[in-house]
């Protein structure tokens, strides 16, 4: 299960096709994009802000270009690997992020409270 509180910034643009997780769900096929030449784009799945974040099950899709149910970051039309393609939480000072997929067996905790607090298998 997820339980996401978080907002997107204004000037990035998210799609959320996926399901929400519950019980086995999966969250894949969405794709963030800024329009902005100046700025990024975050969390293809999901994207957490100074929030609290629990996966505790389900799927979270990152991205592999052989894969239909990727979650994708993209700046205009550049895909971007490294800007969280499956999670993406921040706060002031800490990022935590997944770029492949988050699987079903796969823990992650994230606080962003001051002080941040994180556990769990993140890629970086």
């Amino acid at each position: 299960m997820v339980k996401i509180f978080n907002e997107a910034p204004k000037d990035v643009i998210h799609r959320f096709s996926g399901m929400p997780l519950a019980c086995g769900g999966e969250i894949s096929g969405n794709t963030t994009t800024t329009t902005s030449s100046s700025s990024n784009s975050y969390g293809g799945g999901v994207f957490v802000n100074s929030a609290k974040f629990t996966k505790t099950g389900g799927i979270i899709h990152g991205y592999d270009a052989m894969d239909s149910n990727s979650n994708i970051v993209k700046r205009g039309s550049t895909i971007q690997t490294d800007r969280g393609s499956a999670i993406y939480a921040t706060d002031s000072s800490t990022t935590k992020r997944m770029e492949n997929n988050a699987e079903q067996s796969v823990f992650l905790l994230f606080d962003g409270s001051i002080p941040p607090t994180w556990s769990g298998d993140w890629d970086f």
